[in-house]
């Protein structure tokens, strides 16, 4: 005799297990800097403090055009130094820059035209 399974009680079953998985969460975008954007003076130390950062989110960089510039640099080394000489990712065109976070790691950012001196520079954790 063939088994029948119980339909009712498999769409229950069902529904649950779609109803405790975890739903894909939608990309945000940050600005770096918040309202103060990317300039001098900004405490970029503490500003990714209050964030959570994942894989397909978005850092937008705003900033005055002809002053400042985005570059990524490799690691904590070239960060601390202020090095921009091997730079991942370099950007100075327009009035600000977009960058996806796209794999877990910290990223380093820093500013290449002197103000990285004086704390012109962010890193952020992506988890």
């Amino acid at each position: 005799m063939a088994v029948t399974p119980n339909l009712p009680l498999l769409l229950l079953a069902t529904s649950l297990l779609l109803a405790a998985a975890p739903l894909p969460s939608a990309a945000e975008k940050f600005v770096v800097g918040d309202k103060k954007n990317w300039a001098p003076n900004v405490n970029y130390t503490t500003w990714p403090d209050q964030y959570h950062f994942h894989v397909g989110d978005w850092l937008q960089f705003n900033y005055a055009k002809g002053m400042y510039d985005v570059v990524q640099v490799a690691n904590q080394t070239a960060y601390d130094k202020c090095d921009p000489s091997n730079p991942l990712v370099s950007y100075d065109r327009g009035r600000g820059f977009v960058f996806q976070l796209n794999y877990t790691g910290r990223y380093y950012f820093i500013c290449s035209r002197g103000y990285c001196w004086s704390g012109m520079k962010v890193t952020v954790l992506v988890e």
